[in-house]
Protein backbone atom coordinates (compact mmCIF):
# COMPACT_ATOMS: atom_id res chain seq x y z
CA UNK A 1 0.00 0.00 0.00
CA UNK A 2 2.98 2.66 0.73
CA UNK A 3 3.97 1.85 -2.38
CA UNK A 4 0.92 3.10 -4.26
CA UNK A 5 0.63 6.27 -2.17
CA UNK A 6 4.51 6.68 -3.12
CA UNK A 7 3.97 5.94 -6.77
CA UNK A 8 0.94 8.88 -6.33
CA UNK A 9 2.79 11.35 -5.28
CA UNK A 10 5.63 11.12 -7.69
CA UNK A 11 3.26 11.70 -10.19
CA UNK A 12 1.90 14.58 -9.00
CA UNK A 13 5.26 16.17 -8.40
CA UNK A 14 6.10 14.83 -11.95
CA UNK A 15 2.84 16.89 -13.30
CA UNK A 16 3.11 20.07 -11.43
CA UNK A 17 6.97 20.07 -12.63
CA UNK A 18 5.49 19.36 -16.39
CA UNK A 19 2.95 21.88 -15.79
CA UNK A 20 5.25 24.40 -14.40
CA UNK A 21 7.80 23.85 -17.65
CA UNK A 22 5.35 24.15 -20.28
CA UNK A 23 3.60 27.50 -18.42
CA UNK A 24 7.36 28.67 -18.39
CA UNK A 25 8.11 27.84 -22.43
CA UNK A 26 4.39 28.80 -23.10
CA UNK A 27 5.26 32.62 -22.09
CA UNK A 28 8.72 32.68 -23.36
CA UNK A 29 8.39 31.03 -26.74
CA UNK A 30 4.13 31.00 -27.38
CA UNK A 31 4.27 33.81 -30.57
CA UNK A 32 7.50 31.97 -31.75
CA UNK A 33 5.74 28.11 -31.19
CA UNK A 34 2.54 29.31 -32.90
CA UNK A 35 4.22 30.60 -36.18
CA UNK A 36 6.12 27.87 -36.82
CA UNK A 37 2.72 25.08 -35.96
CA UNK A 38 1.41 27.97 -38.99
CA UNK A 39 4.35 27.58 -41.01
CA UNK A 40 4.58 23.82 -40.72
CA UNK A 41 1.27 23.71 -41.57
CA UNK A 42 1.42 25.79 -44.61
CA UNK A 43 4.34 23.41 -45.95
CA UNK A 44 6.77 26.01 -45.28
CA UNK A 45 9.16 25.38 -42.75
CA UNK A 46 13.09 24.56 -43.92
CA UNK A 47 12.54 21.09 -41.71
CA UNK A 48 9.09 19.93 -43.87
CA UNK A 49 12.15 19.70 -47.01
CA UNK A 50 9.25 20.89 -49.63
Amino acid sequence: MSSHIAEFIARRRLKILVNESVNRASDADCGRFENSLFLRDAGLDQQSGR
